[in-house]
């Protein structure tokens, strides 16, 4: 697709973010829309043979809306400055690990992976699968820090959680309340095919993704 236009379509977007604007220029959204469709679908393509578990998802089921939720938020712009897709296999109402890749305002790709919003028990159930094979995620995340992966970030306890010993050795890994990783660049750097070039980065976190989902199916 044209990232140019793309990133110079939001850029406009965030500095006249209302309905009225969004509806004058619609055609140019439904235009980048498509195209972005169609490199989600070629991303898809691409990482079935590497995650089988991706086999029959299709790239509408899996944008997000432009639109924002505006309703818990201090900020009412109404609509998203960025062209995002999550990808998974599954029901569309079952909590699964997956990829997610923007390209933003700022012309930021980013790829990424793993589970963000849990349920509790949901959340009991990965810790624990974490505390029983935790050096399987150290393998996974170690691996994907070297091709500049980041780690988990901040979402996390202060302190192990009361059901497991204070001086687990994954006591760090336990803290977490979801699990993330992710990778940015400019997407101008990105030269060749960039759907291509996405699925390459997702590849390098399948491990991640698919202990994370045999952890939420533990």
């Amino acid at each position: 697709m044209n990232t140019a236009e793309l990133t110079t379509y939001l850029q406009d977007l965030r500095a006249n973010n209302s309905k009225f604007w969004f509806d004058a220029h619609r055609p140019q959204y439904d235009l980048l829309r498509g195209e972005f469709t169609e490199l989600v679908q070629d991303v898809i393509a691409q990482m079935i043979p590497i995650d089988p578990t991706l086999k029959g998802v299709e790239a509408k089921r899996s944008l997000f809306r432009i639109n924002r939720d505006v309703r818990f938020s201090h900020n009412k712009a109404p609509y998203k400055t960025q062209f995002s897709a999550v990808i998974n296999g599954g029901p569309r109402d079952e909590t699964r690990a997956g990829y997610y890749f923007h390209i933003n305002a700022d012309g930021e790709l980013l790829v990424g992976g793993g589970v963000h919003t849990l349920t509790p028990a949901q959340l009991n159930h990965v810790r624990t699968f974490i505390a029983n094979n935790y050096p399987l995620l150290e393998t996974a995340l170690s691996k994907a820090a070297a091709k500049k992966f980041s780690d988990l970030g901040e979402d996390k306890l202060k302190n192990v959680p009361k059901t497991f010993p204070a001086d687990h050795p994954a006591g760090e890994l336990l803290k977490y309340k979801s699990f993330i990783i992710s990778h940015s660049e400019p997407v101008a750097n990105v030269h060749g095919s960039l759907s291509t070039h996405i699925t390459r980065q997702m590849e390098e976190i399948v491990p991640f993704v698919d202990f994370i989902q045999r952890a939420l199916q533990s």
